[in-house]
């Protein structure tokens, strides 16, 4: 499940930190320097899985992507 999440690095725009891009939000929130603490669940329903990550603080705030997303190292 991170793993999927981690994955979407590749198409993050390292040059616009400071605008969310919708298709790497996941990718944000796991790196996310500010947040300290995670928690997931998962569950299965009739039709489909559920997964479910709470971050805390959270994370994902417009104007704060340069401060707490990085380039790789």
């Amino acid at each position: 499940m991170t793993q999927s999440w981690y994955n979407e690095c590749k198409k993050y725009d390292y040059h616009n930190r400071q605008l969310y891009q919708s298709d790497t939000g996941h990718f944000t929130q796991v790196v996310w320097k500010n947040s300290q603490e995670v928690g997931f669940a998962q569950a299965q329903g009739s039709s489909m899985n559920f997964a479910v990550a709470m971050y805390y603080p959270a994370g994902n705030f417009l104007g704060e992507f340069d401060k707490n997303v990085f380039p790789p190292s």
